[in-house]
């Protein structure tokens, strides 16, 4: 889980991903937002989570209403889910299996 106001950083090369109070989780290289999930003002103190499906979901305050969500859930009983949301050192954003 990333609650509001944690990040995932690469400090080297100035990439960040950030939860932010207002609901909106940004990518960053500097000042530059390269990505967004367009959630500004939707709620307050957001979190992304993981779900049990594989799913990576922002949700609202208190857990209401999901805001955003990566759509990596399975469908079947013995689907192989996505369990690592990583800042690779190459600064790309990889949501990876555990045994991959």
């Amino acid at each position: 889980t990333l609650n509001a106001s944690e990040f995932l950083a690469h400090f080297y090369k100035a990439y960040l991903f950030l939860v932010q109070h207002d609901c909106n989780s940004v990518f960053y290289y500097k000042d530059i937002v390269l990505w967004n999930t367009n959630t500004y003002g939707e709620s307050f103190d957001c979190k992304f989570r993981f779900q049990e499906d594989g799913n990576f979901v922002l949700y609202s305050a208190f857990d209401l209403k999901p805001l955003y969500a990566t759509g990596t859930y399975c469908k079947k009983f013995n689907c192989v889910k996505p369990s690592m949301f990583i800042l690779q050192l190459d600064c790309n954003l990889v949501l990876y299996q555990d045994d991959k």
